[in-house]
Order: C-alpha cells, then structure tokens, then sequence
C-alpha cells in the first residue's frame, strides 16, 4: 500500500481541500493527539495508488516536500506508529520532530544509527520516498540487509505503476551531496505551541 504524506503548513488548505476531496483515505497526524485542533496547519495521511503529481493538477496547488510511504499496514496502523515520533523533548521543552517534511526526514535518516533507523521504520514501514532534484523521479530510502540506509532512484512513473527499481536507476546517490543540498534548504517553523526540532 502506498501512502502520501502532505505537509498543510508549508503547502497550505487549498491542496489539502483537493486533496481531501480526491483521496477519502485519509487521516490526520495530529489525530487524537493534544495538536487535534490545528489540523489546518497538520501533516496528513492520504492512500493513494495513482500519481498524486498528475492528479492533483490545478495551478494553485502546491506538493513541496512530502513524503511518501510503502507499507503493508492500514492507515490507522501507520498512524500510529508514526505518532509516536511526533513530540520530543528536550532540556523539558516539548518540540515537533516534523519528520513529515522530506528536508527533515531525509537529514534524520542520513545521519541514523542502525537503532534508530529499526525504530522508525519498525513493522509497518518497507520504504520511504522523498522527491528528487530531478522532479520527474523519488529518492527511495530504505533498510538493506545489512541494517543500514540504502538510497536509489525510481521515476515517478515507475513508483505509481509499481515498476521495481533496476537498470541506471539502482545506481545510489551520494548521499554527501543530498544531505549538503536539501541542508540548505530547510527552515525553522515556529508556532506559539512549540518550536519544530528539524534535525
């Protein structure tokens, strides 16, 4: 099963109105948690087996940065084990950990132990994709044999016809240059709740 992860806060409620509209599986994140009530602003889960890029194409709406998820679990399962990476503290502040933007999520996983990457992915994660600089292709992140992160290329086409990963797009990235890359580009979002933990 394929799942789409949209980030409200950088991309706003127009596209999570379409959104919303085209997938009916969907949940919010910050479902039953202490943030329900800002779900304007919240990361959501969205089923989806079609192109996402093609389907939501009105000029208005923006994808930035959003992650996708392969897992053979249902949504409220997925959910779940997401969640509990939501909220960390530190020095006794309570901060997002917004792993829902790819920035973020991609610098995370780059730089995590063996543990920490069984943590996150767990049960109900087999891959993760983040969009590439190449528009037209994913970044898919996953666990390898070894316990370690292993990145490779697939085209959006591909993921969305469930075409495997082979030929040049096996070939990994470096993984030196991406994190330096999206590095510069992520930004701090503050909130009058909390502070958002990036790294």
């Amino acid at each position: 099963m394929k799942y789409f992860c949209f980030d409200t806060a950088i991309n706003g409620t127009f596209t999570l109105l379409l959104l919303q509209k085209e997938y009916p599986g969907q949940q919010c994140l910050f479902h039953e948690t202490n943030d329900a009530g800002i779900w304007d602003a919240a990361p959501w889960l969205f089923v989806t087996e079609n192109n996402v890029f093609e389907q939501i194409n009105h000029p208005l709406a923006s994808l930035h940065h959003t992650v996708f998820f392969e897992s053979p679990e249902t949504i409220d399962d997925l959910r779940q084990h997401l969640q509990s990476f939501i909220y960390k503290k530190i020095e006794d502040k309570e901060y997002f950990f917004r792993f829902w933007d790819a920035r973020v999520l991609l610098n995370y996983l780059s730089g995590c132990s063996q543990t920490q990457l069984e943590a996150f992915y767990g049960e109900p994660i087999d891959s993760i994709y983040v969009e590439d600089e190449n528009k037209d292709q994913l970044l898919r992140l996953q666990i390898n044999r070894k316990n370690k992160l292993e990145k490779g290329l697939i085209t959006k086409k591909a993921f969305f016809e469930n075409k495997s990963i082979a030929g040049k797009e096996e070939q990994p990235t470096s993984a030196d240059k991406i994190q330096s890359d999206k590095k510069e580009k992520d930004t701090e979002e503050n909130t009058n709740r909390r502070r958002f933990l990036m790294d």
